[in-house]
C-alpha cells in the first residue's frame, strides 16, 4: 500500500515555539493537569476546518477526502467541498471508496496528487520520528498523517493487519516548556467525525509512526497572524 523505501528525512533540530513562527503559540493545560505549550491550530480553528459546505456529507464515505477537504480548507476558508466530490467522481473514483484508505500502491501519492490539483502542492514523506510531524505542524504546513484507526480507538475490529488504512488531520503538536519534549498531538480525526482529539505521544506513536511514519505535507505554509 505504501513505498518501501524511502531516504531518510534529517531530523529538524528544536527551536523555541516562542520565536520565529507564524503559527498561533498558547499555554493550555491537560486534563491531567500538566501545562503545555501547544503550537497550531486553537479548537475554533480546528473546528472551522470540519464546518463545510452541504457537499461534506457527501464525502462522508470517505475520511480520504475528508481530510482533503480539510487540509484545503486551511489555505481557502471558503472551500467547497462540493468541487472535492465533483473532482472524485470525474478524476479519482478509487477515492471515494467506503474502505477509508484508497486501495493500490498510489493511495498516497493519490492524496498528494489531489490537493496539488486544488493548487495546494503536496508531496509525500515517510517520517523517522514524532520530530518530523511535530517540524511540519510547527512551520505552519498542512498534515495529513497515515494512521491505523485499531491503535488510534483502541478497537480490535479496526485494526486489520495493523497498517495504516485511514488519515488524520494533524492540527497541533504540545510541548512541555521545561525541555521541549514533545507531550502530545492534537488531531481531527475525519474518519470518526471527531475534531481535535487530544492523543497521548506514545499512543501516537503506535497509531502513526509504527504503521510506517507516512505523511502527506503541503509544499506551502499558512500564515494566519493570530
Amino acid at each position: 500500500m505504501f513505498p518501501s523505501n524511502s531516504s531518510a528525512p534529517q531530523l529538524p533540530e528544536f527551536h523555541s515555539l516562542l520565536a520565529q513562527t507564524d503559527v498561533p503559540v498558547q499555554s493550555e493545560t491537560f486534563p491531567d493537569g500538566r501545562v503545555v505549550l501547544v503550537s497550531g491550530d486553537s479548537e475554533s480553528m480546528a473546528r472551522s476546518l470540519s464546518q463545510g459546505s452541504e457537499g461534506e456529507a457527501a464525502l462522508s464515505v470517505s475520511c480520504s477526502l475528508l481530510g482533503c477537504a480539510q487540509i484545503l480548507r486551511q489555505f481557502t476558508n471558503d472551500f467547497d467541498a462540493r468541487e472535492l466530490l465533483a473532482y472524485a467522481e470525474r478524476e479519482r473514483p478509487s477515492l471515494l471508496s467506503p474502505e477509508g484508505w484508497p486501495q493500490g500502491t498510489a493511495a498516497p501519492e493519490e492524496l498528494a496528487q489531489t490537493l496539488t490539483d486544488f493548487d495546494v502542492p503536496a508531496h509525500v514523506e515517510q517520517a523517522q520520528s514524532s520530530e518530523d510531524l511535530a517540524h511540519h505542524l510547527e512551520s505552519g504546513n498542512g498534515v495529513l498523517a497515515a494512521v491505523n484507526l485499531g491503535e488510534l480507538w483502541n478497537s480490535a475490529t479496526a485494526f486489520g493487519n495493523g497498517d495504516a488504512n485511514a488519515v488524520a488531520v494533524m492540527v497541533a503538536v504540545a510541548r512541555a516548556p521545561e525541555t521541549g519534549d514533545i507531550a502530545g498531538w492534537y488531531l481531527n480525526d475525519v474518519a470518526a467525525r471527531q475534531v481535535r482529539t487530544l492523543v497521548e505521544t506514545s499512543h501516537m506513536e503506535r497509531a502513526w509512526l509504527a504503521a510506517g511514519g507516512w505523511l502527506i505535507v503541503t509544499e506551502i505554509v499558512r500564515r494566519r497572524g493570530e
